[in-house]
């Protein structure tokens, strides 16, 4: 971790770079009643891993590309939303520093501001993802993300089409959003 960094208790899928499900915090009882829950307002599937940030805030985002951020007794403090020209979020986003890093269906590496929920840059990466290449790694300020790269081949009776994909790894430097190496 870079020095001066962000500690925070669920920054990606499984919760650390090492993808160990580990953590070294004690649950609260929970056997009685929940803390608190959420309703969302628009019907939308929900099956990435809540985030936890340095605050114990929570970060919700949806498969549609709709990001919530809770306080730790359930306020809704912010949402985000990629847009249909960017597509949904099929996978599990990441928290790197100060910001939240999502991968869109169509391509897109979007940062979002962790105090505000302010869209802070947004740049295409690839043509696509799906959920195959389903959760970012952020570790030492360097976002590792894999991408499908597809290519339509018509069959022959040049009715049918179908998608082969490629898949390609990324890595970018999170703070200047520029791509650091690729590998196909």
């Amino acid at each position: 971790m870079a020095s001066g960094a962000r500690w925070h208790h669920w920054p990606m899928q499984k919760g650390t770079p090492e993808r160990t499900g580990y953590s070294p915090h004690v649950m609260p009882n929970i056997s009685k009643s929940e803390a608190w829950t959420w309703q969302a307002e628009i019907l939308d599937i929900h099956r990435a891993t809540p985030l936890i940030d340095d605050q114990l805030n929570v970060y919700v985002t949806s498969i549609a590309g709709r990001s919530v951020k809770f306080s730790p007794d359930g306020k809704k403090l912010w949402s985000h939303y990629t847009g249909v020209e960017r597509g949904g979020v099929p996978g599990v986003p990441v928290i790197e520093g100060d910001r939240l890093l999502m991968l869109s269906t169509f391509g897109f590496l979007i940062s979002i501001d962790l105090e505000t929920g302010a869209e802070v840059w947004s740049r295409k990466v690839t043509q696509m993802s799906d959920s195959t290449t389903d959760c970012l790694l952020a570790t030492q300020g360097v976002v590792v993300l894999s991408a499908m790269d597809p290519v339509v081949s018509t069959l022959a009776a040049g009715r049918t089409q179908r998608w082969n994909a490629t898949l390609q790894e990324f890595a970018f430097l999170a703070p200047a959003h520029s791509c650091g190496w690729t590998y196909q």
